[in-house]
């Protein structure tokens, strides 16, 4: 069985998403040189020339951006029919990687696909995602994170995108249905993931867990009441030699860091320059 990873980018401001993929595949092909990574977009020329050799395989949207306008996110539903892998775990472009993932592989791949019920703050204590929930819990919906999940190439995942795919394009109206108290005006993936799994009635059959650590101030609990908006903003960072500290506590793992302002041009050239190092040694 074919095994890999894939995430979704498209074209932005100083190719900050590419860039995001870019890190997240060399984080993987240090720790996990076997399995392939495969980028989603929406078309090739939004990858600029010297950060393809990043990538094992990219490839484009078989049915278009369907809304240039909304978040890329928005096409989901095509990453069933866009990966090349019969295993398939999709990671969120803002995400890095500081551990090997062969023993998670072996838990997922039991199930047909996974959804995490829980992650952790940089402190390894349980996310509460108060803020992050909100709306799911005012309207007695579903808590899945969706920054990391699994599926195989099988009937009940087809099912999953399929549903998916009617969902994400008629957001605005599935809110209408499904979210009668602080509806958001904005498209909110996770928030329709777990419509999606609730339509299908699929929540008893989701089992399994990939554990992260997701970087948001919702996940942290603390004093001070004047708090920026970002995170990066109000803790301390720290990354070199693949080590990742917040606040002085190093985090290990899967680390959802979330915000665009985390990944700078010199953290994305020591992963790339770690990888060249590596093929050097192995060639």
């Amino acid at each position: 069985m074919t095994q890999g990873y894939v995430t979704i980018a498209t074209k932005s401001a100083g190719d900050m998403q590419i860039k995001q993929a870019v890190a997240l595949a060399s984080s993987l092909k240090l720790l996990d040189p076997d399995r392939e990574f495969c980028l989603i977009v929406d078309s090739f020329s939004v990858v600029p020339e010297k950060y393809e050799n990043s990538f094992d395989s990219i490839v484009e949207l078989p049915y278009g951006n369907y809304d240039p306008t909304e978040d890329i996110a928005i096409n989901l539903w095509q990453v069933y029919s866009c990966s090349p892998y019969e295993q398939t775990m999709y990671f969120d472009r803002h995400i890095l990687v500081t551990v090997p993932l062969d023993d998670i592989w072996d838990n997922v791949t039991l199930h047909d696909y996974i959804f995490t019920p829980h992650t952790v703050n940089y402190r390894g204590e349980y996310a509460t995602g108060t803020e992050q929930f909100y709306v799911h819990n005012k309207n007695k919906l579903l808590t899945y994170y969706t920054d990391v999940f699994y599926f195989g190439k099988n009937d009940r995942s087809q099912q999953l995108f399929k549903m998916l795919d009617a969902v994400l394009k008629e957001f605005r109206r599935v809110y209408m249905q499904f979210v009668t108290e602080s509806r958001p005006n904005y498209f909110d993936l996770n928030l329709l993931i777990n419509i999606t799994i609730k339509l299908l009635g699929q929540e008893s059959n989701i089992h399994g867990n990939i554990p992260y650590t997701l970087l948001r101030l919702d996940n942290i609990t603390l004093d001070d009441q004047d708090l920026p908006l970002d995170w990066v903003e109000y803790m301390s960072h720290w990354v070199s030699d693949e080590v990742i500290k917040v606040s002085n506590h190093r985090v290990n793992g899967i680390i959802c860091y979330s915000s665009d302002q985390f990944l700078d041009d010199e953290i994305l050239e020591e992963y790339r320059q770690r990888v060249r190092d590596i093929n050097i040694k192995i060639n």
